[in-house]
This record gives structure tokens, sequence and C-alpha cells, in this order.
């Protein structure tokens, strides 16, 4: 069980918070606009972004949360805690916008197609 104020619990969050999010709110929608195809440099990048934040739902899936000043660290009420508040929020930031919207965009279609 991991305590929510532990210092690598801190160092984590920093890690996911000023790093991979930052990147990922300046640099995928710049490459979505500017760029017609990514590099595997860029492709590889981001898929480690969306392991990142993976790992993340199962750090924050072991993460004990304090109640009422009490710290809570039962498995199952941590798991029906997070599955209720930010577990949308989280599993939607993990799924791989860029390689869907690419995939989509390499598709050719016709009107003879319809």
């Amino acid at each position: 069980m991991i305590v929510p104020d532990s210092f690598y619990k801190q160092i984590w969050n920093h890690f996911i918070i000023y790093i991979i999010l930052i990147v990922s709110a300046i640099y995928v929608p710049i490459v979505i606009c500017f760029f017609q195809q990514i590099s595997k440099a860029q492709e590889m990048s981001n898929l480690f972004i969306d392991f990142c934040f993976a790992v993340d739902i199962g750090v924050n899936l072991s993460t004990a949360f304090y109640e009422k000043g009490k710290l809570i660290d039962d498995k199952r009420l941590i798991w029906k805690r997070y599955l209720t508040t930010w577990f949308m929020l989280d599993f939607f930031t993990m799924l791989p916008y860029q390689q869907l919207y690419l995939f989509e965009k390499d598709q050719n279609y016709s009107l003879a197609d319809i």
C-alpha cells in the first residue's frame, strides 16, 4: 500500500503533473495540427506518455487516502473511491488519441465506397 504523502508518491505526482501533463498539453496539439506524419521518435514518446498514465492508474489504485483525518488503506474502499472519482478522467487521458487520429487520417475514402 502506498501512503499518499510519502516521498516517492510526491515525486511521482510531480513527474505526472509537471512533466507528462504539460508536455502532453503543449506537444500533442502542435503535432496533431501541424504534422501530417509523425516520426518513430515522436510515436515512441507518445507511447511512453500513455504508458506513464497507465502506470499512474495502477499507482492510484494502490494509494491509501485520508478520510476525516484517518488513513484508509482498505483495498476495496480505495478502488471504490478511485473508480467513482478520478478513474474516468485518468482513463480517457491514457487513450492514444493521436494514434487513433493518424490512423483515421490514413484512410482513403471515395464516393464510390458510399
